[in-house]
């Protein structure tokens, strides 16, 4: 059984009727006040990989355009994924539960990717970072859309969050969440 950890009063939640889970329950989904979503004209996501229930969920539920920026999304990256997530099922039994649940994963991402990618989203497959070669800023990003867009940005981009501070400060009167 596992210690009970107390928080600081600071860090226990409070009551707020309007956060609910957009996403799969683990890496990939996210809790958000979804008053943030109601108000949002646009969805910016940044990092996407192999998993885009967020988005998924974010479209079918209040069918806003939705701009995507990872340049490893594609169908073959996900199938290699899945051809080694198969054999990994297959090669140690005693982690048979998360190699499973990963394979599922992974297969409901190469059914869904076509449509999805066509249908719901624009995918932009470029890097975003504040200054690098190969990459487009995060102020490309905005200055690509409407400037009259009320502008809601999931960004799990691995690191470079912190590269973009100083854009989403200037910007923040374009951000419902």
């Amino acid at each position: 059984m596992s210690p009970t950890i107390k928080l600081p009063a600071e860090f226990v939640p409070v009551h707020c009727k309007h956060l609910k889970r957009f996403g799969c329950d683990d890496d990939g989904g996210y809790l958000i006040d979804s008053r943030s979503l109601e108000e949002a004209d646009i969805v910016l996501s940044l990092g996407i990989n192999d998993n885009w229930t967020f988005e998924e969920a974010v479209t079918a539920t209040y069918r806003l355009p939705l701009h995507c920026y990872d340049p490893t999304t594609s169908f073959r990256l996900i199938f290699h994924r899945w051809f080694k997530a198969l054999g990994r099922v297959f090669s140690d039994i005693s982690h048979l539960k998360g190699r499973w649940a990963r394979l599922t994963q992974l297969t409901s991402a190469m059914l869904s990717y076509k449509s999805f990618s066509t249908k719901h989203a624009t995918f932009h497959r470029e890097w975003v970072a504040s200054s690098e070669n190969d990459s487009v800023s995060f102020q490309d990003c905005l200055d690509r859309i409407d400037q009259q867009d009320r502008v809601f940005v999931k960004i799990d981009i691995e690191g470079s969050e912190y590269a973009l501070l100083n854009c989403l400060l200037s910007n923040q009167n374009r951000f419902t969440g």
